[in-house]
């Protein structure tokens, strides 16, 4: 918020540079060589009149759908809001990317999707909370890197760790990487009436 200028130069040819936040009164858009080039590569720009902050955590909505986009706290244990305005909300891009102290995480069914490297490099993560596994298989995930469980591992059920899962029969699609890295897990049954 305290930045009111950047160097002419200052993030030239940053061509990794995906997603800038910006919490300033810099009028920064994307594509553009002002304000040192900061979002001249980066495909997403939000601006601070685009956000809206809950606690920690910054939303944004666009075309009607909300996304968390940003977490800036350094909780060791978190517990995601249940909704956003009273529906259901996805989780941006990079949203958790380097809580490096982040331990455990309580992910709500209100969440439908996890974006590109959501919580990559969060090295100490080692346990994500679930109230049901419906709910998680219908979570879109974008890659591994999305999926909190590449890093934590721990599955939990309402507060059980999962070593054997039963796929619901209401489950008729599981997300890519939905159980990517989760090695407490050492065996999933899908009944014999079920859609998959």
């Amino acid at each position: 918020e305290g930045v009111t200028s950047i160097g002419k130069y200052a993030f030239y040819d940053c061509s990794r540079l995906y997603k800038v936040v910006n919490y300033s009164d810099l009028g920064i858009s994307r594509g553009s060589t002002n304000h040192g080039y900061v979002a001249y590569y980066a495909e997403k720009v939000v601006n601070i009149d685009d956000l809206s902050a809950v606690g920690d955590y910054s939303f944004y909505t666009s075309n009607g759908v909300h996304y968390l986009e940003h977490y800036s706290g350094n909780d060791l244990t978190l517990v995601l809001p249940n909704n956003y305005k009273g529906e259901n909300y996805k989780i941006g891009d990079y949203a958790f990317y380097y809580c490096s102290n982040l331990t455990s995480i309580t992910i709500p069914e209100s969440v439908t999707s996890i974006g590109s490297s959501a919580f990559s490099d969060c090295s100490s993560l080692t346990a994500v909370h679930i109230s049901s596994i419906d709910a998680w298989c219908k979570i879109s995930f974008k890659g591994y890197s999305s999926n909190p469980l590449y890093y934590a591992k721990n599955l939990y059920l309402n507060g059980e760790l999962v070593t054997e899962l039963i796929i619901p029969e209401s489950v008729t699609s599981i997300g890519d990487e939905a159980f990517s890295g989760c090695s407490s897990l050492t065996a999933i049954t899908i009944p014999e009436n079920s859609q998959l």
